[in-house]
């Protein structure tokens, strides 16, 4: 059997009625740009321009609409790596628990960046932020408008917070009476008290700055 090696051996000839064309580098180069990115290069771009681990973004570019999803986030503002930890932990699990694809809920890029962002200025805490999530995935919406309607803002202000600790005093005098008699661990008493007080919405890091000033003032009196 004869072998064909070359353009040659092939017969190629010129067809009269098709005229010559030359293809361009610059065209070739335009038509490039154009091509859709691939996962191989958006993993790579994720590690590099993000800062994100090798593993973060292969499971993020594992699935299209979930890297879609994080490319409009993180273009809207959202910290890559925030984004990514609720992507994969969050609303995994939601999605895996509902049965049902990103597609198929009420979250938005926006709503995400928007819950992070009240995250990270204060407005709530990051165990609020998860009863949030869950509703913005079922209801959509902004998840400010939601937090201030349902009253879940963070109570930050020492001017809310002095007086409730006052009444968790006058409230518990037996732990009072522990606390000032020395007894081990009898502090740690409070901050539940606090908490139930304020209905899990005092910011821990004001609450408990504020409840040690307070009862080193009380084992003083």
């Amino acid at each position: 059997m004869r072998v064909k090696e070359g353009a040659a051996d092939y017969r190629y000839f010129p067809e009269p009625d098709l005229p010559l064309f030359e293809i361009s580098d610059e065209w070739i180069e335009e038509m490039r740009t154009e091509l859709p990115e691939f996962p191989k290069e958006r993993r790579a771009r994720y590690v590099s321009d993000l800062g994100l681990s090798d593993y973060d973004a292969s499971q993020l570019t594992a699935n299209k609409v979930t890297s879609d999803f994080f490319e409009k986030a993180v273009a809207l503002g959202g910290d890559a790596k925030q984004v990514s930890n609720w992507l994969q932990g969050e609303v995994a699990q939601f999605l895996n628990a509902e049965g049902k694809t990103l597609e198929q809920i009420e979250l938005t890029p926006e709503n995400l960046v928007e819950m992070i962002a009240i995250i990270e200025d204060g407005t709530i805490s990051s165990k609020i932020a998860k009863k949030v999530f869950v509703h913005l995935a079922k209801n959509g919406g902004g998840a400010r408008e939601y937090v201030e309607k349902a009253g879940m803002v963070q109570i930050s202000d020492p001017a809310v917070l002095i007086p409730i600790i006052h009444q968790v005093f006058a409230d518990n005098e037996a732990a009072v009476a522990d606390f000032k008699s020395g007894k081990r661990n009898a502090d740690k008493a409070f901050t539940g008290f606090l908490m139930k007080a304020t209905k899990g919405q005092a910011n821990p890091q004001v609450a408990l700055k504020l409840l040690a000033q307070e009862l080193a003032k009380l084992k003083e009196d």
